[in-house]
């Protein structure tokens, strides 16, 4: 979701509208979950309501840290999803949806993701 939402927001700065982007890439072997489904419904409609807390994400993500960490230390990408998703969590409030995370990136960029004009 992350990194679909970096490369959403990077379009939209780009003059490209997320869900003609967003069809493009689910067009393709880009297509993830979040592209078809999380995105479209839950983020350019601003309901963001999938229904599981960004808390309990982090907390999951946590303990696949605690893996990671013991059996690959140089991993590179989870060590900074947890830090994002920490951040996260402050910006949001634990109890939010995890799909909330869109907020906090939208806040870096100063950039809304929603259907409808750039």
């Amino acid at each position: 979701l992350a990194i679909a939402v970096e490369g959403l927001i990077s379009l939209k700065k780009a003059g490209i509208r997320p869900e003609v982007a967003l069809e493009a890439i689910n067009g393709s072997s880009g297509r993830s979950l979040a592209t078809e489904n999380r995105l479209p419904e839950r983020v350019l409609t601003r309901s963001f309501d999938y229904g599981f807390a960004i808390g309990l994400m982090n907390k999951d993500v946590k303990i696949g840290m605690e893996l990671v960490n013991q059996q690959f230390p140089d991993a590179v990408l989870l060590p900074q999803l947890t830090g994002l998703l920490d951040r996260a969590v402050q910006f949001v409030g634990p109890d939010s949806d995890y799909t909330c995370l869109v907020k906090y990136l939208e806040s870096l960029s100063n950039t809304e993701l929603c259907a409808g004009p750039v």
